[in-house]
């Protein structure tokens, strides 16, 4: 095993992405997508922030898992055994994934009247909406990274070695299965595994080609921008289940967050390639180092506070502020907190 470089690009990426996933929760409440709890004032400006962040957001959370694991897995050699590989991923997401479930989101959200959970008792909030996939809130990441780990551990090597016209091909067909996701059951975590899949894939084979997709940075970011903003112009059309129209509009959107993808990691790349001291400067390392805890938190911690602020009349974007440094810094704090645990580190995957 070679010794390891360390991939600065990756953790600019890592901060970046966990910050705008806690940013688009902090501001979902003013999304007209939202349904479970209404704020007395609306927020337009938000409501777009949201459909932006969107975009990006989960897939390049996922791109990051395939990027790394690429890395890992091809170029350092690790992972040489499956079930090592599976028992490490069981216990770094799926024990999470139960464990705050359990413990964190499902009393939080009892406490903050989760509307969703009204008439339903406890064993079918366990059981339908955690469990099988129905409502996990953002735990569903943990699962869905937890499949798609296996499949590419399986298919990893044949698909390193294979040649870029075959990569492609691959490309291709996780494309059509992402377009076609919507019409799979929302059960087991499926569709979202299906979905993602594409972005994994994607991570994966922009590790090796990563310079050389560096060198096109100046055409990717027109094209990004262009598939951005028709990507949220075609949002705005109420579209019917299945027409020739809604499809194109669907394939507009996986291609926008595909470009988003490649372009902020052709911007992270050129951003540490000048300014060397960002990646290592105590506050991103903080924010990296318990990153996932602060995925695991900041959503649950919402609830009870969102409850008890439907009828406040505050600004929104000074709501939205104030909820973002509130989940942020108790989230951290949490993980900071239970990391130095013996018994409960294994709850934020240590």
């Amino acid at each position: 095993m070679r010794p390891r470089k360390k991939l600065n690009e990756a953790v600019l990426l890592r901060v970046f992405a966990i910050l705008s996933v806690v940013i688009g929760h902090s501001i979902i409440v003013y999304s007209n997508e939202w349904n479970w709890y209404d704020m007395t004032l609306e927020s337009p400006f938000l409501n777009g922030l949201k459909a932006f962040i969107n975009i990006f957001q989960m897939p390049l959370f996922i791109s990051l898992s395939g990027y790394l694991f690429y890395y890992l897995k091809i170029e350092n050699g690790k992972y040489t055994n499956f079930y090592s590989f599976i028992k490490n991923k069981f216990t770094r997401l799926i024990v999470p994934f139960v464990g705050i479930g359990l413990l964190v989101m499902i009393p939080m959200r009892l406490l903050g009247q989760y509307p969703n959970y009204n008439g339903k008792s406890i064993s079918t909030i366990i059981i339908n909406d955690l469990l099988l996939g129905k409502d996990a809130g953002n735990l569903w990441f943990l699962p869905v990274l937890f499949f798609i780990f296996i499949i590419f551990y399986v298919y990893s090597n044949f698909l390193h070695r294979n040649n870029k016209l075959f990569l492609l091909l691959v490309f291709c067909i996780l494309f059509f299965a992402s377009l076609i996701s919507f019409k799979i059951p929302n059960i087991f975590f499926m569709k979202n595994t299906v979905y993602y899949s594409l972005f994994f894939y994607l991570g994966f084979c922009l590790y090796p080609l990563k310079y050389k997709i560096y060198s096109y940075r100046s055409i990717i970011l027109p094209v990004t921008l262009v598939l951005q903003f028709s990507a949220l112009a075609m949002t705005q059309f109420d579209l019917p289940p299945i027409t020739l129209f809604s499809v194109i509009v669907y394939g507009v959107e996986i291609l926008s967050s595909v470009l988003s993808c490649i372009f902020f990691y052709t911007a992270f790349i050129t951003i540490d390639e000048k300014y060397k001291a960002i990646s290592t400067s105590k506050n991103i390392q903080l924010i990296d180092r318990n990153s996932f805890g602060l995925y695991l938190f900041h959503s649950s911690l919402m609830y009870p506070i969102l409850n008890y602020s439907e009828e406040l009349i505050v600004n929104p974007i000074l709501f939205s502020l104030s909820l973002f440094f509130i989940i942020t810094i108790t989230s951290l704090v949490l993980t900071v907190i239970i990391t130095k645990i013996p018994y409960l580190k294994m709850l934020v995957g240590k």
